[in-house]
């Protein structure tokens, strides 16, 4: 090889490893802003056992808690978050008709708001108010009456990740048409857990490992994700036709979970000792979200002597996984509630302090594509 040959040849090379480099790190989550709740709040006004989270376009955050039986709303001033208005704990028009379990939520940016009352087994449909920003009018609801672990409206249609029985089959994920309340099923049981069909015996794995499911859409409404907490990922079109059904990827950090005799034995008789062993070997999907060409989930897994215990993954809606990054200072354990604001590309997370079970806080990683 020539002089001039090799002149040409290692500007090239150089360039190669740069853009080589430049793709590995393409999903890099920075160091989260952590913006902390106005000290001194009384138990009506803070966080006590919240279960779903949504920010809403003119930066209202609004928060279901479970304790307090409330729909909560909060402004940020710099890094504190401030209430905006008293708890709304009621649903209709007459105060008699109050919350009882009220758990998961989604919001659109036209200002409707769909809210599962677990114990009540409905799902509640409200209107952001025009006269009060920071309330919600009462417009109608649904029955749900097997459970729900998250919502998703996409258009005129709601999304619901639970159980439901339509013609003697058993789906795990349906939509209801607001204006008319017609429901359509989306994916039975086995299609949610990747498996031919349910067994005694699957069931009780499946049951070890845990049934929570969370879904998301893309930008512009035609695709939907749905994941199980087990490492199952289904992308099917808001008719129900499903395009890709996957594991997630294994990687050094995720380990899909595994139903051990002692998971299986100790969920029931000794359910700290299940959590542990989910915690120490395991790693499991605590949230999904999407834009308009990719959709990630965020999991949580093992430390095993690494800085961090969470991680999020990047796919196209083909199911490819491309990238993978830590998501720094995430706490461990614990119910995560995120929040993706599309537009921004921000994540929100409320997380509870690890050792301190009654402090709460929202984390805001910037995501970049």
């Amino acid at each position: 090889m020539t002089l001039k040959q090799k002149s040409l040849i290692f500007p090239l090379v150089i360039l190669a490893l740069i853009m080589c480099q430049g793709f590995a790190l393409a999903l890099k989550v920075p160091p989260p802003e952590k913006i902390e709740f106005l000290p001194n709040l009384t138990s009506d006004e803070k966080p006590v056992y919240p279960r779903s989270i949504f920010l809403s376009e003119d930066g209202l955050i609004t928060i279901i808690d479970e304790q307090n039986q409330s729909i909560s709303t909060f402004q940020q001033k710099g890094d504190i978050l401030i209430p905006a208005n008293s708890h709304q704990s009621e649903f209709g028009s007459n105060s008699v008709n109050k919350f009882i379990g009220p758990a998961y939520s989604c919001y659109t940016s036209d200002g409707s708001m769909a809210l599962a009352d677990l114990k009540l087994k409905r799902i509640f449909y409200y209107q952001r108010s025009t006269e009060n920003w920071s309330a919600f009018n009462y417009q109608k609801e649904f029955l749900c009456s097997r459970g729900c672990t998250a919502l998703y409206q996409v258009g005129k249609k709601l999304i619901v990740a639970g159980s439901t029985t339509l013609l003697g089959q058993n789906y795990e994920l349906y939509a209801i048409d607001i204006d008319t309340s017609k429901l359509t099923p989306l994916l039975t049981e086995p299609q949610k857990y990747g498996i031919d069909n349910l067994t005694l015996e699957s069931r009780k794995q499946i049951n070890a490992i845990g049934i929570t499911g969370y879904i998301c859409g893309s930008s512009d409404g035609s695709k939907l994700v749905y994941a199980w907490e087990g490492g199952h990922i289904v992308v099917l079109t808001i008719d129900g036709k499903i395009l890709k059904s996957f594991d997630a990827k294994e990687t050094k950090n995720y380990s899909k979970p595994v139903a051990t005799s002692t998971l299986i034995a100790n969920r029931l008789k000794n359910p700290y000792e299940a959590r542990t062993e989910r915690l120490e070997t395991m790693s499991f999907i605590r949230g999904i979200f999407a834009t308009s060409h990719y959709f990630y989930i965020i999991y949580e897994g093992p430390a095993k002597g690494k800085p961090s215990v969470a991680w999020i993954q990047k796919y196209d809606f083909y199911g490819n996984f491309l990238e993978e990054a830590s998501v720094p200072r995430l706490p461990k354990g614990g119910n995560k509630m995120f929040w993706f604001d599309k537009e921004n590309g921000v994540l929100y997370s409320l997380s509870v302090e690890e050792f301190n079970p009654l402090d709460f806080f929202i984390l805001k990683y910037k995501i970049s594509e």
